[in-house]
């Protein structure tokens, strides 16, 4: 019995001291040496050794300045058997009645333009065919482009116009003689302001470039504010075309002369529904480009194209 339970005890004895130092080996045959991990090679990095590794080949910056051709926004006609204006539900005026730039109750028309209520001894209207506008002003642009390609660029768009709104009626001397009517303005707000911003596809049309002026095409869309003194803005999304031509000055350094025009549908309080209305605006100022490619890259690509 003894010769069978000492081995038994040695066996057991050995296997419960061996186990962990087996583990233990285990583990640190398993645990990588730091010495050998910083060894091991790491992933290359990605060298930018040519044009079309840069995703943005560059910026150009735009300030111009110009002209804003103004724009009507209402432009009912005369009152006749076949012209008939409707009421907007949520305007409580009459048919013909027109909201004024700056209300007030201090004469007791609070919102209503009183020329727009005013009629004769027969009940006709001394004034009729409204018209309201935004005159002519001076535009301010900022563009911001990135370069994703020779010709194409991504525009960030910014616009500023300083107008003035007026609304304008026919006075109607003799109601039955045309020939008394003359148009005249009753009413005008000299603190309306635009405010556009969006974001333009443009296009560099180098093919079509002569004497040193490049043809530059694109469209756009975005936000529009028209913002009066006292009345509520008039807001939109509009769609917009733009066509620029730009005259080499200095290097990196372009004039630049363009026009843009855009559509959009003007709430208007007095019908109840919108007009589309375009503003056209022109200008010229001076655009800077940016190169974020190295000089080595920009000359081995420039060398490419000829």
């Amino acid at each position: 019995m003894k010769k069978v339970l000492i081995p038994f005890l040695i066996l057991t004895l050995g296997l419960t001291l061996g186990v962990p130092v087996v583990f233990a080996q285990s583990r640190l045959v398993e645990t990588p040496d730091p010495a050998e991990a910083q060894d091991e090679e790491l992933p290359p990095v990605k060298k930018f050794d040519k044009y079309s590794d840069f995703v943005v080949k560059g910026y150009s910056i735009s300030f111009s300045g110009g002209y804003f051709a103004g724009s009507k926004y209402l432009d009912n006609q005369l009152l006749g058997p076949r012209v008939y204006y409707g009421n907007n539900p949520g305007f409580q005026v009459g048919t013909q009645d027109l909201l004024r730039y700056h209300p007030s109750d201090d004469d007791g028309y609070g919102d209503v333009l009183p020329e727009s209520t005013f009629r004769d001894q027969d009940d006709h209207f001394v004034y009729d065919a409204a018209q309201k506008e935004a005159e002519a002003g001076a535009a301010y642009n900022l563009r911001i482009g990135i370069y994703i390609a020779d010709a194409f660029h991504l525009d960030l768009t910014g616009s500023y116009i300083a107008s003035r709104a007026n609304t304008t009626m026919m006075h109607l001397y003799e109601y039955d003689d045309p020939t008394t009517y003359r148009r005249e303005e009753v009413d005008s707000d000299d603190g309306f302001k635009i405010y556009k911003g969006g974001l333009a596809l443009m296009y560099d049309a180098e093919p079509a470039r002569f004497l040193g002026i490049t043809p530059r095409l694109g469209f756009g869309l975005g936000g529009i504010i028209n913002r009066y003194t006292s009345l509520e803005d008039k807001t939109a999304l509009y769609l917009e075309a733009n066509f620029a031509l730009n005259y080499d000055l200095f290097k990196n350094v372009d004039l630049t002369a363009g026009v843009d025009y855009a559509t959009f549908a003007f709430e208007v309080d007095e019908l109840g529904y919108s007009n589309m209305v375009h503003y056209t605006t022109f200008s010229m100022g001076l655009t800077w480009f940016v190169d974020v490619l190295p000089d080595d890259i920009r000359a081995a690509h420039e060398a490419s194209k000829r």
